[in-house]
Order: structure tokens, then sequence, then C-alpha cells
């Protein structure tokens, strides 16, 4: 109703219950509602619209500024509205493929992502397209952590490209082969900011990505696909599966396993100093201790699905963002598995990969549609502290 009149402007249908709790964001654009229907809904002022689809198994909490807090058990769910300060989001041309990858450079000035619509930069701070790479479907893409090159596998082959520091006026240069292998299914960082790994239909191979000399290989066992990694030392390659077939951990020197996982998909990511490797499968994820293979900690999915959820360590490993549902991202402390914070992923948009840039200070998100998303962390944890949920972690801390 208006204030000024007392009239009636707008009847918003929706709740299949009473209503119970009404709260605007700080635009004054968006109203959050809740209902005895179990639901938490948003609507567009503007246009009288629902904003997104509804929450269903959450009770309403509070909302700050932007930030919507809901309980559902113990946990707090903190969801950050498209409008929000703290969520940068951006939208590609064409989409990025079920294959989507990105990475960031370690300042977060840059991100690179790869996928059906090919190799493509973005402005780290306004998520922003800056330039394409390359055109043709791409399958993993790895930035230098300076942001001086980009390499990505398209096709059969392994190319970088250079990047100007002024990208978005200057564009790339000219692509170059790093490698020629068959079927590249995956590209990813090596031990050192100079090497890749990579992942093709004979197997594993690291290779220098200024020289493309090859530095140490693996054949390709049975069901490997997807979801390649290799120890910051350099000395084991986790290798992921699909359709059933077990995932394993090698010496990447003899070749000789050290374990395996079995799942319908199962993939994996180290984590920085050798402690920790993250395995992920449709239900789980599992905090292996390096070298021993023991499994430390698990997380389960908060939905079980038929793929895996995506995986990111933070730079000093105290925290890994992971997938626990198709549409939403938790922090957790690889200390003692608890989760610091989960995030809803906007208009449920499912992620197929994670990036933290930015000095940890941003959580960059990739989906299988158009869309590219950066949560400020800082941002979160202010509006977390004014309501005493704040994490003691440092990830997203103000530097």
């Amino acid at each position: 109703r208006s204030v000024a009149s007392g009239d009636l402007v707008a009847a918003l249908a929706g709740h299949q219950g009473t209503v119970v709790d009404v709260a605007f964001d700080g635009s004054g654009d968006v109203l959050v509602t809740a209902a005895w229907d179990n639901s938490v809904r948003f609507w567009d002022l503007r246009t009288r619209a629902p904003l997104i689809a509804p929450i269903f198994g959450n009770r309403f909490l509070a909302v700050a500024g932007s930030t919507l807090l809901t309980e559902a058990g113990d946990q707090v769910n903190a969801r950050h509205l498209e409008r929000a300060s703290e969520l940068l989001r951006s939208t590609a041309d064409d989409i990025f493929g079920g294959s989507a990858t990105v990475t960031a450079t370690a300042d977060g000035r840059l991100l690179a992502t790869a996928g059906h619509n090919g190799v493509r930069l973005w402005d780290g701070a306004s998520v922003r397209p800056l330039a394409v790479a390359a055109a043709e479907p791409a399958r993993g893409a790895v930035l230098a952590a300076d942001g001086e090159m980009v390499v990505a596998g398209v096709g059969d082959r392994v190319l970088r490209w250079s990047v100007p520091r002024a990208v978005g006026s200057a564009g790339l240069g000219a692509a170059e082969v790093v490698y020629s292998g068959e079927r590249i299914r995956s590209v990813t960082r090596g031990p050192t900011d100079d090497s890749v790994l990579v992942a093709d239909r004979r197997g594993l191979v690291l290779v220098d990505r200024r020289t493309g000399a090859r530095l140490a290989a693996l054949p390709r066992h049975d069901g490997m696909e997807t979801g390649a990694s290799v120890s910051p030392d350099g000395r084991f390659a986790f290798t992921g599966t699909w359709r059933g077939a077990p995932a394993r951990v090698r010496a990447l020197g003899s070749g000789s396993e050290l374990a395996r996982w079995e799942g319908a998909h199962v993939i994996g990511v180290f984590g920085p100093a050798n402690r920790w490797l993250c395995v992920a499968s449709t239900d789980e994820f599992l905090l292996v201790e390096v070298g021993t293979w023991r499994s430390v900690r698990r997380i389960p999915r908060a939905q079980p699905d038929t793929i895996a959820g995506a995986i990111a360590f933070a730079t000093d490993g105290h925290t890994v963002a992971l997938g626990i549902t198709r549409y939403a991202t938790a922090l957790v402390s690889t200390a003692d598995g608890r989760v610091l914070a989960r995030f809803e992923n906007p208009d449920h948009i499912a992620a197929t990969d994670l990036a933290f840039g930015d000095g940890d200070g941003r959580l960059v998100l990739v989906s299988p549609s158009r869309a590219l998303m950066a949560w400020d962390l800082g941002e979160v944890r202010n509006r977390l502290r004014s309501l005493d949920l704040d994490w003691n972690e440092r990830i997203g801390a103000r530097r």
C-alpha cells in the first residue's frame, strides 16, 4: 500500500500459506516475503513480478541491506540478490556449456573461461568481457599468475596467447601451439607457474607452457576422463573418472598407483602446501591426507546429484569452496570441516567450476549457461559481521 494515501498499489500472488514476514532490500526495489508454506519469495516491485525462483525449506531470519539470511536446521544461509554490491555478474553472448571452467590471476585482475563458446578473458573487478582468445570449443584454461599468458586446450592442441596489460584495447597475440595431443580432455595448473597438466585420450602429460617441453607423462587408465590435478610438489597426479571406473592417484615419476576411489563421477583437486587432496563424487566430498591417502574429513552434499560438485582451494589451504549442491556453494574449513557460509546461486543457476581470486577476496563461479558471477567475500563478511555471524578464518578478510 501507499504510505501517503493508504491505497492498494499491488497484490503479489504466489504463497500457498499465511505470509508471516516481509522485508525490503537495501535498494527498496525488492520485497522479500516468507510464509507458512515453507517458502521465501522475492518480488521485483518495479514489475510486480517474482524476481527469482522461490526458496523452499528455509525459515526467514532477516534482510540486511541486500543480504537475505535464512535458517535450515543448524545452518544459517546467506543469499545475495543480483543487485547487491557483493555479487558481480556478467552474461556471455553464448552458452559456456557443461564442461565450462574458470581460472583467475593471483591478484584477481583477470579471469579466463573455457567452454563451448571458446576461450574468453574477463575483467576481474567488473566481471565484464575483455577479449575472445578462441571461438572454438575449449577444454580448460590456465592463466599465468601475473596474467601475461593464457593457455587452453582446443581440439587436439594446447594453445597459448600472450596477454597485454591493456587487453581490452590491445587484444591478444597470435595463438601458438604448446602441445599436440589427441582429443584434449582438460588443461589445469601444473606444480609451477610455467607448467600445465594436460589430459587427453593418450593419458597425462606435464608440459612447460613456454617451451612446450614434456616434463613428465603417465599413460591413460580405464575410464580416465575428467578432473585431473597434480600436487604442488609435482610428485602425484590425480585422474578423475566418469561412468563408474575408479579414480586414481599415481606417482608422477613411476606411474605406480597409490589410491583409488569408486563412483559414477569422481573428480579431485590438490590443495596448496601438499597437505590435502579433495575428492568429490556425486554424494560427498572427502578431504584426503596427501601421502597417507587417508580420508580425514567427509562433507556430504546437501543434495546427491548425477555429477560431482566443483572444488576450489583458497591459496592458504585453510578454506575450500565446494559445490554443495548443483545450485549452491559452501565455504568449508579444512581444519574441522565446518561450513563457514553457504551461497545460493541466483536464479537457480548451476555451477560447473569455481575459483578464488583477488588474494582470496573473490569467489568466482561459472555456469553451463551464459552466467559468470563473483562474490566479494569482504563485502559478505561486512554484512554478516553486523549481525554477529562472521567467520574467524582469513578468507575474505579486508587487507
